[in-house]
């Protein structure tokens, strides 16, 4: 299974950037729909099927308290949230959670990696 990723604005270009270098099917939000709502993001993501990767915990407000649906959230929720450890940490969710990815919700620090299965309503 091939992801389709949608890399927020609070992530970087750099993470977009890189992504792509390896071949993976990426779209920015910074070049589709600079300073969108977070709402029109996740909108977005589901009607493109394209996993959203974010720093913004607002997403996780979005998806467990308003119950809105999604085809994956990657939130991550690093202590160093410098560039090159943006990308270590998204490439290790890719190498280790691979196609558990799809239509969860997962969390990630520098030492765990959480994959949460979410309600659509």
């Amino acid at each position: 299974m091939t992801h389709r990723f949608l890399i927020d604005e609070s992530v970087g270009q750099t993470t977009a950037l890189h992504l792509r270098a390896t071949n993976l099917d990426v779209e920015s939000v910074a070049e589709l729909m600079p300073s969108a709502l977070d709402t029109d993001i996740l909108g977005y993501a589901v009607s493109t099927q394209r996993i959203v990767v974010t720093i913004d915990k607002d997403f996780g407000d979005l998806v467990f308290r308003d119950g809105l649906s999604h085809a994956g959230v990657i939130l991550l929720r690093l202590d160093d949230d410098t560039i090159p450890n943006i990308v270590r940490a998204v490439d290790r969710v890719i190498a280790e959670v691979g196609p558990r990815i799809a239509g969860n919700f997962v969390v990630v620090t520098e030492r765990h990696i959480r994959v949460r299965q979410t309600l659509h309503r």
